[in-house]
C-alpha cells in the first residue's frame, strides 16, 4: 500500500514527520469501546451495553474523565504487550471526541488558533502529557499511535452512542 503524503502538511511541517504507517504493517493493535452518552456504560473489548445496574452519580466532566482514563490504560496494555514502558504516543481524534477532552482537567491547550476550523492535522495540545492533535477525518474514534519509527503499534478507541 502506497501512501502520497506530500500533499498534506502539519502546522507547516510536512505530515511526512508524523510516519504514516499502511495498516498492513501495524504488527499491535487493540480496539476498545466507550458509549458517549454519560451514564451508559459499554463493555469495553465488545461495545455491548452492560446490562447490569451500573449508575453513573458523577457529573458529564467526570464521565468524560473516565475515557481519558480509558486512553492511558490502553497506553499501558499497548507498551506491557511489546514489553517495555517507554515508548510515547500520540492521541489522534476528531472534533466531536475534542470537544469532549477539552472539558476535562487533563487537557492543556497549546495551540492558540480556532481548532474548530482546522482543515488538516493540527497539534491542539496534551492529554495527561501526551501530544493531542485533532484529525478531521476522523468521527468518533480515538487513535493512540506509538511516536516510535521502528515499532508499529496503535491502539483504537470506538465512540459508541
Amino acid at each position: 500500500m502506497k501512501n502520497n503524503v506530500n500533499n498534506y502538511t502539519l502546522h507547516n511541517e510536512p505530515l511526512e514527520q508524523l510516519h504514516v504507517v499502511p495498516e498492513d504493517d501495524i504488527k499491535l493493535k487493540k480496539i476498545r469501546y466507550w458509549c458517549k452518552t454519560p451514564g451508559c456504560f459499554t463493555n469495553y473489548f465488545t461495545g455491548a451495553r452492560a446490562t447490569s445496574s451500573l449508575i453513573h452519580f458523577g457529573s458529564e466532566v467526570e464521565w468524560y474523565e473516565l475515557l481519558v482514563e480509558l486512553i492511558h490504560s490502553l497506553q499501558i496494555q499497548l507498551n506491557e504487550d511489546i514489553g517495555t514502558d517507554s515508548y510515547e504516543y500520540s492521541i489522534y481524534v476528531g472534533f466531536d471526541t475534542l470537544k469532549y477532552l477539552s472539558q476535562t482537567s487533563l487537557f492543556r491547550l497549546t495551540a492558540d488558533n480556532d481548532w474548530s476550523k482546522a482543515k488538516i492535522i493540527t497539534k491542539v495540545g496534551t492529554l495527561k502529557n501526551i501530544k493531542l492533535y485533532v484529525d478531521p477525518t476522523l468521527d468518533s474514534i480515538v487513535k493512540l499511535i506509538n511516536d516510535n519509527p521502528n515499532c508499529y503499534i496503535e491502539g483504537e478507541i470506538i465512540l459508541t452512542v
